[in-house]
């Protein structure tokens, strides 16, 4: 940025310097435009189609990128051992806020920083992964939003049943590295054991995991995939799409955007339009509002999404009773 230049009027009549109309070098100054630190696991994270809706949310509230803002986006590269060390660089860089997209990039920020606000992109349990003391009052330095991740991953299990009867073996990619995995893993767990459905569960560390964890699962006999909620997911879900048709597996991922990607179902929050809120917590930070004092959102309404295209090239049909529940049908 260039150091603009001094200004000063001159009163050109007795070339004497005005008393009432001069303008210092400081009062010209641009103000310091605040500073957001933006931590994601994925590399390329400011194009990734779902971080466009929490871009978008800061624009909806005038924080524009070099105009009103500016904004570092710091990826992990899929690697979640790197966010210590980009956390102490947002610390570095003075940054106002810390917007986290996942657990481990929240946890290694509040280990960093207690005196900087950190927001969560919606986060799957905050409670569960001690993020927040709770979502009515979260205490310290994090807010922001709530996916209810648990519960809901255990409802994705019940509606693959309800609409496939006899399904008997699933398939579930988690990633262990993050903490809330465990927290779903084990309400998937505890649904497929009332259910009397066998889970075959496939760790991964990377999306280069992603191909032989499935094979893994197809050749112990599993019919159908299903994914926590981790960031590794979401930001890879083409690929993984892409080895669910190749196996003709059923699926059922955390939101319409899995769907549109090719899975044959999703149930989940309706992310484009909730994620976008992030936005809404940054600006009230910014303008003196403590993480304390504000609740942390939650999803006030699921959806359930089947891709009938999807069904046709599986030979499957829906059941009657299945689809009353069905809230859009994607062709």
């Amino acid at each position: 940025m260039q150091t603009p230049s001094k200004t000063r009027l001159t009163d050109r009549t007795e070339g004497r310097s005005p008393t009432s109309c001069s303008f210092s070098a400081a009062a010209q100054a641009p103000a310091k435009l605040p500073r957001l630190c933006f931590l994601a696991l994925a590399p390329d994270a400011a194009a990734l189609p779902i971080f466009k809706p929490f871009f978008d949310g800061l624009w909806d509230v005038g924080l524009v990128d070099g105009s009103t803002i500016t904004i570092d986006v710091r990826s992990a590269n899929s690697d979640g051992s790197r966010f210590p060390a980009l956390v102490a660089e947002c610390v570095a860089s003075r940054a106002d806020v810390i917007v986290t997209s996942s657990t481990p990039a929240t946890l290694a920020a509040m280990k960093a920083t207690s005196t900087i606000p950190i927001v969560m992109h919606p986060m799957l349990d905050p409670v569960g992964a001690g993020l927040v003391k709770s979502l009515a009052r979260p205490g310290g330095n994090v807010t922001g939003l709530s996916l209810m991740g648990p519960a809901a991953s255990a409802r994705r299990l019940e509606l693959l049943r309800q609409a496939f009867p006899r399904l008997a073996c699933v398939v579930l990619l988690n990633y262990s590295v993050d903490p809330v995995s465990a927290l779903q893993v084990a309400e998937i767990r505890k649904e497929a054991s009332k259910l009397g459905i066998q889970l075959l569960i496939q760790d991964v560390k990377t999306p280069d995991d992603f191909a032989s964890a499935l094979n893994a699962g197809v050749k112990a006999g599993g019919e159908a995939l299903m994914v926590t909620g981790e960031s590794i997911f979401p930001a890879n879900r083409e690929q993984i799409a892409a080895l669910v048709a190749k196996h003709r597996l059923l699926s059922i991922g955390p939101a319409q955007s899995w769907v549109d990607a090719g899975f044959l179902m999703s149930f989940g929050v309706d992310g484009a339009g909730f994620n976008r809120r992030t936005g809404a917590f940054v600006d009230r930070i910014l303008k003196r509002a403590k993480p304390a004092d504000l609740p942390v959102e939650q999803p006030t309404r699921f959806q359930l999404v089947v891709n009938q295209k999807t069904a046709k090239e599986l030979a499957v049909k829906f059941p009657d009773a299945f689809m009353l529940q069905v809230d859009r049908v994607v062709e």
